[in-house]
């Protein structure tokens, strides 16, 4: 018959009773988990620039090449499909972006925050055109 290991079991704090986790002596403590983990797959870029969502006038606070957050007076419902109006350079054109709804907070008296994927993806030229025509 083989031999069981033994393991030590090592009391916390808490009154719990727990294994220590493998690989660690016991003795070492285990670092805290990241409060804060970050998912996002590209830079976003912190701005403030005029825009009309859907005909409505709206304040975009940052862009990345996956999406967008605007901020807006009224809410729309996760899944809706926006329509993102910046005016470019000199503000003679408009570029426009489709994007759906994937968060939705009130911001202040009267406006919502969007939270916004784009339906595609655009280039990270695309966001500097957005970012420089709009003065930033």
């Amino acid at each position: 018959m083989p031999h069981l290991r033994k393991k030590r079991i090592q009391g916390q704090k808490s009154g719990v009773w727990a294994l220590p986790p493998q690989g660690v002596p016991a003795s070492e403590p285990t670092p805290p988990p990241p409060s804060v983990v970050e998912r996002r797959a590209f830079v976003r870029h912190f701005c403030d620039i005029g825009a009309l969502v859907d005909s409505w006038p709206a304040r975009i606070e940052n862009v990345s090449r996956g999406g967008l957050k605007v901020v807006i007076g009224r809410r729309f419902e996760m899944g809706t499909i926006l329509k993102v109006e910046v005016a470019t350079a000199g503000e003679e054109s408009f570029s426009t972006l489709l994007a759906r709804v994937v968060r939705a907070a009130p911001e202040s008296i009267g406006n919502w925050s969007l939270g916004c994927a784009f339906l595609q993806e655009i280039s990270e030229e695309e966001v500097q055109d957005l970012l420089v025509g709009a003065g930033k």
